[in-house]
């Protein structure tokens, strides 16, 4: 048995990536590979002392349908960050092959090394989940890099120590209409509740309200924690939101860096109150999502009648192994065929159908090629529709949408708002629907 490295060096990280996975989702995701982002985020929290790469890299990228080009781009992009790569061949697909090697070598390291303080995963699989444990039971750090924040694994969040979406580090967001925009408008009302959770533990322990001692257990309780996500530039101006809300009463600079906080009225136990808000207009709800996807997507987005037509359209007009860009071009002459006087006159046509048709690649029912990280997406190459008949794809991008708003917000919807939103009316029939698609995303 090898002995144990007791360097006195500065504690370090090491690095894993778990090729299959990474290649897998960026391709489903339609997001680059790009891992220079990940190495400048890890090193906020020391230097990068060990980094390898797992897997067999040649039918990780063939599988998802990229070429021999797109092979040597990961190669190239994995030494240009000093990334060693670990070739871990495998005959099948779903290997596990690889897992068992990150796995291995991840508990040699944590018992031979006690120089590495954190231990960073980029990979979504679950599998890792006890080796995440085991590793926090050897007094060390963990960090994971997943994916697909829209569907994020509380058992992940409550079992790692810091927890980043790759397209967040990216600022790019893989949900519908974004492309590589950063989020402008996010609901903070997850994070304020967070804060008055951890003012509440603290005070329970006896503890004083000062700044680090809020933004450790903040992170501590929920290790996705990001202030950078929320659009804050410091935990002070964090703070300071919180205290505009009202959910703090007062914040304080001390001497040097120190933050304190008062907190508002307090119940007889000591602890901050809770106030309870009534239900609100769905009619002003919903003129809120209208705001958030005009937001996101930079235009007007047109109504139900409007949309129906557009994907009627598209339906129509697809033909295999065309771009995404070609498609809106033969779905804008379809659109001219089925009412001219209507579609000629409408003002950015070009746009809402491009990213309607975007939508419908993000939703995962069209047979498109992956994208390639050195190309636009407008280059996605489509060789058909993975619907059985028309009618699924209106829900399809009504889900879309929805699951936006609920990324956005962080909060869960109202079905009477959405319903107007989608379509502009409430019949019991239209209200049905809006609760399934918030059934459907919310599991």
């Amino acid at each position: 048995m090898s002995e144990k490295n007791t360097s006195n060096d500065v504690s370090g990280i090491a690095l894993f990536i778990d090729v299959e996975n990474f290649v897998g989702l960026c391709s489903r995701l339609a997001v680059p590979m790009a891992l220079r982002p990940i190495c400048e985020k890890l090193r906020e929290f020391g230097p990068l002392r060990y980094r390898r790469a797992y897997g067999d890299i040649y039918k990780a990228v063939k599988s998802t349908g990229g070429t021999d080009s797109s092979v040597d781009f990961l190669r190239k992009e994995l030494t240009r960050n000093m990334i060693a790569i670990e070739d871990v061949p495998y005959v099948v697909e779903h290997k596990n092959s690889a897992d068992i090697s990150i796995v291995t070598n991840a508990m040699s390291l944590a018992y031979e090394n006690d120089h590495i303080s954190h231990f960073a995963f980029v990979s979504q699989d679950r599998d890792y989940i006890p080796l995440y444990s085991k590793l926090r039971e050897l007094g060390r750090k963990t960090i994971a890099i997943s994916f697909d924040e829209a569907n994020r694994s509380d058992m992940l969040i409550s079992i790692v120590d810091h927890l980043f979406y790759y397209e967040n580090l990216l600022n790019i967001s893989t949900i519908p209409f974004i492309k590589g925009e950063a989020l402008t408008e996010i609901n903070l009302n997850e994070a304020l509740a967070l804060l008055v959770r951890a003012c509440r533990k603290l005070l329970h322990d006896g503890k004083a309200l000062n700044g680090a001692s809020i933004a450790n257990l903040m992170r501590q309780l929920q290790s996705d924690f990001d202030l950078e996500r929320l659009g804050f530039d410091s935990f002070r101006s964090f703070l300071e939101h919180a205290e505009q809300k009202g959910v703090l009463k007062k914040v304080l600079v001390r001497t040097g860096r120190d933050l304190t906080v008062e907190l508002p009225e307090q119940t007889s136990d000591g602890l901050p109150s809770v106030t309870t808000e009534t239900k609100r207009d769905p009619h002003q709800i919903a003129e809120e999502y209208r705001n958030l996807i005009r937001e996101v997507v930079k235009i007007d987005l047109p109504g139900p009648v409007v949309r129906d037509q557009v994907l009627k359209a598209a339906f129509r007009s697809l033909a295999t192994g065309i771009t995404l860009q070609e498609w809106g071009f033969r779905t804008e002459e379809t659109l001219y065929q089925l009412d001219e006087q209507v579609f000629r006159h409408y003002k950015g046509l070009n746009q809402v159908v491009f990213k309607m048709l975007l939508s419908l690649y993000y939703a995962r029912c069209l047979h498109a090629e992956s994208w390639s990280f050195q190309s636009s997406v407008a280059n996605i190459v489509v060789n058909g529709i993975d619907v059985s008949s028309y009618e699924e794809l209106p829900y399809k991008l009504e889900r879309q949408m929805s699951s936006t708003i609920r990324l956005r917000l962080r909060e869960p919807l109202d079905p009477e708002a959405l319903c107007l939103f989608l379509y502009d009316r409430l019949d019991t029939p239209f209200l049905e629907r809006a609760q399934q698609i918030i059934d459907d995303i919310s599991s």
